[in-house]
This record gives C-alpha cells, structure tokens and sequence, in this order.
C-alpha cells in the first residue's frame, strides 16, 4: 500500500514514525523504506507527518524475522605500529554500501574505534570485519587485542572496579589522556549508529538507538576490545545535527547519564551511589539526569546529589528530568534547604 493511502480502521490508534520504528525495533529510514517498498502503510497529516495503524504495526512485528548474526564478508588485520585509522577507512569503503549520510557517519565511526585500539589498547593488533544481518543493516566488527576497553579505562580513572567503566562510558567525554584526546569518540560514536556494543573484560555495553535504550550484560570476550556497529543503510542521521545536540559554541559539555543506570523503580538510599553517579560530571556545564522508572528516592542519596555536590561544583547545572511527585517534592526539599 503506498504512502498516504488510507489506513485500514480510521478508528485504530495511530503512531508517528518515531513510536513505529521503537515498537519494531528499526531506525525511522527503514520503516519509510518500508512504506516506499509497500509492506507498511502510512497516511500523511496535513502537516506532512507520517502516521501508522498501530495494529498494522503490531501485525508487521509480528512477521517480521528475527535478525540472524552476521555473516562477514570482508576481513582485515593490521599491525598498530604499522597503519593509521585513514588507511582502514580506505580498505573498508568500498566495502559497505550505504547512502551518503551513512557512509559519513560510517567513516566517522570506524575510524575513531581503530584510532582507539592505535592509541590506548597496548595491544599489537586490530581486525575489521564487514558483514550484513538477514534484515540489510551493515556490521562492521573492529577488534584489538589489548587489555581490554573498560580495565584500560577502570585504571586510568581510578576506578574502584571494572564494571564501574561501563557507566563513566554512558556519561560521555571520558578519555585516560586528556592531553591527547577529548573522551568524545565513544559518546558520539555510540549515538550515531543504529547498535554500538563494546565488548571487553568479560562485560557488554549495548546502546540501541532504536529504542533509545542501553543495557550492560556479560561477555565472552576475556582479551582485547571488540566494537560492533550496527547501520541501516538509508540512514539519515547527520553528525552535523549530533555534535550540535550535545555541543555550545563548539565545546561538548552536555551529556545525559540516567539514573536508571545503577537501579530500576527502587528506592535509593545510599550517599555513595550519589557519588559513583556524579563521578567525572564536574567536566561538564550542564547535565541531564533522567528520573524515569524511578519510584522514590532516599534522603542521603538527594542530599548527596543536589545540596553537597551542587553546591560544590556550581560550573555545573543539574537538570532532573522525568520525576514522579514523590521525587520531585524530595528534590525541592533538599534545593530549598540549599538556599537558605
């Protein structure tokens, strides 16, 4: 059924592109691909805005296959001493056949996971792989066989454990040489594909932009760093718009660690989880701390936060997002006891 056609029930729920694409875990370019191919209708509002049949929507789920692994297609391996991320591009290009848009935000990615194993993996090597999943995204595996992405960053934070890097790395411009480098390839480079997962140390870091979700779980991979990238190919994100959404005047000082990230709809109570949340934040002049799917918050952990930090790093602003009113009364709480 072609785009603007009319949906099946005018009475059925409808969804804009954003909520389709979440529920059938697709970037916003494959379902129009979808639309334009006739699997999924769509009717336009007067504004020109996609909308869809929710149960059309549920119904395509429902269909829909999962995606398999990837079969890989092409394979590299270079010496660290002896190459340069550029020259990986150059080997990969031709290789991954996507549309402009992605191709930029491919080569932006690629290279700047191959400069990190070049830079800060000691390790001797690094590997590239480019394949595709049964559903026509492009993966592209970048592997080294270093100590590992989350030791490496653990040790050179000073960080109490391993698993503790995970969550710096959801935080955004953390780096371990400051005076090379601005922590921001990871960040950026995890927003800008469909799927970015690292995998190290005997953990998984996954963000799914999808879904606009991320997830932490365990992993085989005992040597090395291995970086997978997942990309539609019809992509249309540009890193024009995604350094923007995160940078003022040119400088990157926005970052959204949510609080979801160390418990989910529990009750924190602890000083010290406030401390491990705002560890590294004070680099940063504005962030967003998200409360959703927090049911209620504990006193010390509130007073920690947002009267004792706060008002130690006043360069920095908080912004408490999503609260329910019991969160949002304990916030008051403690912001008004600071001020007085």
């Amino acid at each position: 059924m072609a785009e603007g056609s009319p949906i099946a029930d005018p009475n059925a729920p409808l969804l804009g592109i954003g909520a389709a694409a979440k529920l059938l875990g697709l970037s916003t370019s494959r379902v129009r691909g979808l639309v334009a191919e006739g699997k999924l209708a769509a009717t336009l509002t007067n504004g020109g805005h996609r909308r869809f049949d929710a149960r059309a929507v549920y119904a395509l789920r429902d269909r829909m296959v999962p995606p398999t692994e990837p079969t890989a297609s092409l394979l590299h391996a270079y010496q660290l001493g002896a190459t340069d991320e550029h020259s990986v591009w150059l080997d990969l290009a031709d290789s991954i056949p996507v549309g402009p848009e992605a191709k930029t935000v491919a080569q932006y990615v690629i290279t700047e996971m191959v400069n990190n194993a070049i830079d800060h993996s000691n390790g001797t090597q690094v590997s590239t792989a480019v394949g595709h999943d049964n559903t026509g995204r492009i993966i592209v595996t970048v592997t080294d066989d270093g100590e590992g992405v989350f030791r490496h960053l653990a040790e050179g934070l000073q960080l109490a454990d391993t698993i503790d890097a995970l969550a710096e790395l959801t935080k955004g411009k953390q780096t371990t040489d400051p005076q090379r480098h601005t922590g921001e390839g990871i960040f950026f480079s995890s927003k800008a594909v469909d799927e970015f997962t690292l995998e190290a140390n005997g953990y998984r870091l996954t963000f799914d932009n999808t879904r606009d979700d991320f997830a932490f779980g365990v992993a085989p991979a005992s040597v090395g760093t291995v970086v997978r990238i997942t990309l539609d190919p019809a992509s249309d994100i540009r890193l024009s718009e995604l350094f923007a959404k995160y940078t003022d005047e040119f400088e990157f000082n926005r970052t959204r660690p949510r609080i979801k990230l160390y418990e989910l709809g529990v009750t924190f109570i602890s000083r010290s989880e406030a401390k491990r949340l705002t560890a590294g934040l004070e680099e940063f002049a504005d962030v967003d701390l998200d409360f959703a799917k927090v049911d209620d918050i504990g006193q010390g952990f509130a007073d920690e936060l947002f009267r004792v930090w706060a008002g130690s790093h006043p360069q920095t602003a908080l912004h408490p997002t999503g609260m329910n009113s019991a969160v949002a009364f304990m916030v008051r709480r403690v912001t008004s006891t600071a001020k007085q």
